[in-house]
């Protein structure tokens, strides 16, 4: 029952990654826990959170698919909001440096239709310059 539930975790994990690969969860690294999982870390917290939906689904007859099916789905209305923006932040932090074009280093010049308009506005970029306008 423990190996099927972490399987199902372990396929959750590619749209939540909040609950990791059951291989890659972080134990204790030394100490008389060395080699056990941290209770405490955030992927165990997510896991033992849907578990506990799933023990509730089971005590009233379901089995451990539906029951781990119902539970995920319960943890992700409960976490849609956050896991969206969660991957919207993922998905601009991928294509940030797409966001922009490229950097120019010139500089645009206005473009006039006659030379009396181009005296005109250099007179008048003048003046403003002095504080006359």
């Amino acid at each position: 029952m423990v190996d099927r539930a972490s399987k199902i975790l372990d396929d959750a994990a590619k749209d939540f990654p909040v609950f990791g690969k059951t291989d890659e969860l972080p134990c204790f690294p030394s100490g008389r826990l060395k080699g056990q999982l941290i209770p405490t870390s955030p992927e165990m917290k997510a896991r033992m959170e849907v578990l506990r939906y799933a023990d509730a689904f089971m005590a009233t007859g379901a089995d451990i698919d539906d029951a781990m099916a119902n539970a995920l789905a319960t943890y992700k209305g409960l976490h849609l909001e956050q896991e969206s923006q969660r991957k919207a932040i993922r998905d601009l932090k991928s294509h940030e440096t797409k966001l922009s074009g490229a950097r120019v280093g010139r500089e645009t010049k206005k473009k006039y239709a006659d030379s009396r308009s181009e005296i005109i506005d250099d007179i008048k970029q003048m003046q403003a310059a002095a504080g006359v306008i």
